[in-house]
């Protein structure tokens, strides 16, 4: 049977993000869950903040297999951002595949005993293929917000819950090539790279690439 978490976990981890990103509108409910029950909860996009906001309750509800001197990183969850023109009820995979990636990685260590955190890759294939024809990126990586003031980061990546921290962790799309670059510097020289040219955590399937000759 699927995990459930604790009892008022999801509550918590919805108040939380809730505090920093706005009132949740809509919740995408797993109906066939295997391992963890995964649900994708969505904040519409208001004045303040023009983008949607999706994130994950179910990924913390187990731990990952992190290895041991990481063992305080081994609870999390995801969530990401689209513009506010984004078709959100759509099922079409020019629509869709953020929002299956999104559940999808939030299973992905339980099912193959793993661990992802801040500055992994996880690609679509070896090479990083396309998510699909309407982007040519094909590569997540893992990182903190860049949607806060700079004070409050911290204090949003990290909530505590039944004596143990859970980490709210932020993915967005990359271009092979910049998973390539990732893998030969670091994801911190990745960030810069994407910050100097003003790249966000909106995703934007036609951004430019970065690390293109």
């Amino acid at each position: 049977a699927p995990e459930y978490g604790d009892e008022g976990q999801q509550e918590a981890i919805v108040e939380h993000i809730s505090k920093y990103f706005g009132q949740t509108d809509n919740v995408f409910h797993e109906i066939v869950s295997d391992i963890v029950h995964i649900d994708v909860h969505i904040i519409n996009p208001t004045e303040e903040r023009n983008y949607y906001t999706l994130f994950t309750t179910g990924m913390s509800y187990l731990p990952m297999n992190a290895p041991e001197q990481y063992k305080h990183y081994s609870y999390a969850e995801l969530m990401m951002h689209l513009p506010p023109d984004w078709n959100i009820n759509s099922q079409d995979d020019k629509d869709y595949w953020p929002i299956q990636w999104l559940k999808m990685l939030a299973r992905f260590p339980h099912k193959y005993s793993t661990w992802i955190f801040f500055g992994h890759t996880i690609p679509t294939s070896e090479n990083a293929e396309p998510f699909n024809d309407s982007t040519g990126m094909g590569c997540m990586i893992i990182k903190d917000t860049a949607m806060l003031d700079e004070d409050k980061v911290d204090e949003f990546v990290e909530m505590e819950f039944n004596d143990k921290k859970r980490f709210c962790l932020t993915m967005i799309p990359i271009y092979k090539e910049e998973m390539y670059f990732k893998l030969d510097t670091d994801a911190n020289e990745l960030f810069d790279k994407l910050a100097e040219a003003g790249i966000t955590d909106i995703i934007d399937p036609k951004r430019q690439n970065v690390c293109q000759e």
